[in-house]
């Protein structure tokens, strides 16, 4: 957290310093905004001025602002600015070749900042509790909407992720694929902002796995080497990879048959993958010793 001091008032507040410390609420916010700027209809200070309300919990009066001495006023600007500065962790610059400026939200991270709405239970934090097949399903809607913005394939991942006990106090209820339609008309309803700040902690969570660490039986891993390094774009092909991924494991016999496999927890699936291209590896490198 950024702990905010301003003397002359006796103010101190702490504020978020990275995607992980936000409420569900506050990263709910950062989505509405996001769409706005994407559509043109805020400009980035502005989303940062308004974030900046929401970690303090302030609400804009205008009349009273209006009311307010220029002094005071310009004192008030000043103050937002600061603390908008430390907002920095929201975005990444990246030059494009046009010589523009590409403006991308902060991936990774790895908290789901909305475990739970109106009932409905999402996945632990990085998809920890995901099987294969729930995996690959979101990521093909997720896909899916970033190339259509159909707010449909939106509803159908987050129905994807996401489900509601019989009862408050039970457990979430298994992946079931052939209920996912019900599911997504149950979250239709939900606001915009809503489902596309899963979609971004979704997205966030595909990244960390593309280029973070995990330990695994005592061992410091990577599973980067599974990803090619081309910048092919991989949701030109998603549902096509990931099930022939599936038929793949599944021909090993490790984990049963192709339903068996589905079932099977995304990391277990993941780091056999990550078993196998390491050994394909070693063998590579034993072989080009001997020429």
């Amino acid at each position: 957290m950024t702990k905010l001091e301003i003397p002359a008032i006796n103010f101190e507040k702490e504020i978020p310093a990275s995607f992980d410390e936000m409420s569900s609420e506050e990263f709910i916010r950062f989505a509405h905004l996001y769409l706005e700027l994407q559509k043109g209809a805020i400009t980035l200070n502005h989303l940062k001025t308004e974030m900046v309300f929401q970690f303090l919990g302030l609400k804009y009066s205008k009349w009273r602002f209006e009311l307010m001495l220029e002094e005071d006023k310009a004192k008030i600007y000043e103050n937002i600015y600061l603390i908008s500065e430390k907002l920095d962790f929201l975005f990444v610059q990246e030059p494009t070749d046009d010589g523009k400026i590409n403006l991308k939200v902060n991936f990774p991270f790895t908290k789901n900042l909305i475990p739970k709405y109106q009932g409905f239970i999402g996945p632990d934090d990085i998809m920890n509790d995901v099987t294969f097949l729930e995996y690959k399903n979101a990521h093909v809607a997720a896909m899916e909407f970033l190339k259509s913005s159909d707010e449909t394939d939106l509803n159908w991942f987050v129905a994807t992720l996401y489900r509601r006990p019989w009862l408050r106090w039970l457990k979430k209820p298994s992946y079931d694929e052939f209920k996912t339609k019900k599911n997504a008309e149950k979250v239709s309803c939900w606001p915009v902002s809503v489902k596309y700040a899963i979609l971004l902690n979704f997205l966030a969570w595909e990244e960390y796995i593309r280029t973070g660490t995990f330990t695994i039986d005592g061992n410091e891993i990577s599973f980067s080497i599974l990803f090619k390094s081309s910048g092919d774009d991989e949701g030109s092909d998603a549902g096509t990879g990931l099930t022939g991924l599936l038929f793949t494991i599944a021909e090993t016999g490790v984990f049963g048959n192709v339903k068996a496999t589905s079932e099977q927890n995304l990391y277990d699936i993941l780091f056999r993958l990550y078993q196998v291209q390491r050994e394909k590896m070693e063998m590579e490198k034993r072989m080009n010793k001997k020429k």
